[in-house]
């Protein structure tokens, strides 16, 4: 029996879920929408995003100034810690890890290999921590994202952040994406399905890499002389990026962490300081305005309306920019830094 591909996905979801399986969206894929990059940059959240991602900068840049590549590898401590635990927690993972925990390990990864970590900084977590799980996988998102925001937006790029991330987990395929018969379903966070991604094929490659072409295409437009609005411009690309990313879904699973990266990578494109990490997981998994199931919530909305949420992800921008501007302003470990002394 032939079936068209909304048929499949509801036997699919029927054999799964239940016949009675919820599902809000089966519908093709929308094109990405230039119009909704125009307006949302527009818009007063994207503005306060660049005002204060421009803040961060001279934030940036002045710990550089005083402590040079120490101050580097300690604001990528600080902030990248943060952001690789609130990321995982997002997705469930890490989470008897607080906020403050894996700085040393973090600040101390030189840089990702094949593993996504030093290697000897896995090696004494693997020997010696009882949380040895939880903390490699941190270290891996951590290394997935510095390994985006060192090298830049590209498909190979993309496919090597997610082998990181992934690594040694044969049963999702590392930086692969789905393929024939691999069957994703996105949960609502109540038990039911909220969106179908398109099935695993060849076709999977070419929409990550039809928007991976978008993304360049769109951050080699010079839309302004103005910073502010070069900036603004650049947070909502990033935003229609990450929604088109989670909905393409081209992984097994590590997309929710790859595409947080993957976005965070185009926003840092356009940064004097772009390998360092703007922790927006923390405003998305710690914000006192939302919740982990409202974020879902707008992915799921914003498949109907990509200006919209858009808009929505420039607030968050502006409030990860915020949190870390006040993270590296009431830190101690640059005081300490500063006075020769280890940190905590």
């Amino acid at each position: 029996m032939n079936l068209d591909r909304t048929d499949f996905i509801r036997a699919m979801l029927a054999e799964d879920w239940g016949p009675d399986a919820p599902v809000a969206h089966l519908e093709p894929l929308p094109r990405l929408s230039d119009d909704a990059a125009d307006e949302a940059s527009r818009s007063l959240a994207a503005l306060g995003a660049a005002e204060l991602l421009v803040a961060l900068d001279r934030t940036v840049s002045n710990v550089i100034e005083q402590h040079g590549a120490a101050g580097s590898a300690r604001l990528w401590g600080v902030l990248g810690s943060r952001e690789a635990v609130a990321s995982s927690h997002i997705e469930n993972e890490g989470t008897s890890l607080a906020l403050g925990d894996m700085r040393r390990e973090i600040e101390l990864m030189r840089f990702p290999n094949a593993h996504g970590v030093d290697v000897q900084t896995e090696a004494e977590i693997e020997e010696g921590h009882w949380l040895a799980g939880e903390k490699t996988s941190v270290l891996r998102c951590s290394g997935a994202s510095r390994w985006l925001l060192t090298s830049g937006v590209s498909l190979y790029n993309t496919l090597r952040a997610h082998g990181i991330l992934c690594f040694g987990r044969q049963e999702v395929k590392p930086g692969q994406v789905r393929r024939d018969g691999d069957r994703v379903v996105i949960g609502d966070g109540r038990g039911g399905v909220s969106f179908a991604p398109p099935l695993g094929g060849p076709e999977i490659k070419e929409m990550l890499r039809d928007l991976v072409d978008w993304v360049s295409d769109r951050c080699n437009q010079q839309k302004a002389d103005d910073q502010l609005e070069q900036y603004a411009y650049r947070v909502a690309v990033s935003g229609i990026a990450h929604l088109r990313f989670e909905t393409i879904h081209p992984f097994l699973d590590g997309n929710g962490r790859t595409g947080r990266s993957f976005a965070e990578a185009i926003i840092a494109s356009t940064r004097p300081h772009h390998h360092h990490v703007l922790p927006i997981g923390i405003a998305m998994a710690f914000s006192d305005r939302i919740q982990r199931s409202t974020y879902y919530a707008a992915l799921d909305h914003g498949r109907q309306n990509q200006t919209e949420f858009a808009v929505w992800w420039c607030e968050h921008v502006e409030e990860a920019a915020k949190m870390a501007i006040e993270e590296i302003e009431t830190d101690g470990c640059f005081d300490a830094l500063a006075a020769g002394e280890a940190p905590a």
